[in-house]
């Protein structure tokens, strides 16, 4: 007959966990936040509105420099902003912020940029 050690029919309890952080809304990081969504604002809608992006025919080559121009204002206010959030919070979730929709909007400008530069470089090719 064999015996199991008290050890191992004993019941682990899971971790302690930390106390539930309250939510302080800090004007200033609201403010950054508000900036972080007029950038975004910035960087998506009103290039769209300069050059779409479903009329290749109409916008010109000037039209979607400016658009990316203008695109790339927004997404650097957006990194700005969300760099600042980060420096005040600590968060990593203000640093995923600043990388990755300002990433995917650059992404997004340039090929905006090349598909209106490729139809005015060659019209014919539609």
């Amino acid at each position: 007959m064999t015996s199991t050690s008290p050890r191992a029919t004993e019941r682990h309890s899971p971790p302690d966990r930390g106390p539930i952080r309250k939510v302080v809304l800090n004007p200033a990081s609201v403010a950054l936040f508000l900036l972080f969504l007029g950038g975004t604002v910035l960087a998506t809608v009103v290039p769209a509105t300069i050059a779409p992006p479903g009329d290749i025919d109409g916008a010109t080559l000037d039209a979607a420099w400016q658009a990316f121009g203008i695109s790339v204002a927004g997404l650097l206010i957006m990194a700005v902003a969300s760099g600042f959030l980060y420096a005040r919070t600590k968060e990593i979730a203000m640093l995923i912020l600043a990388i990755a929709p300002t990433t995917a909007g650059f992404v997004g400008a340039v090929v905006l940029l090349a598909m209106h530069g490729f139809a005015a470089a060659y019209p014919e090719a539609r």
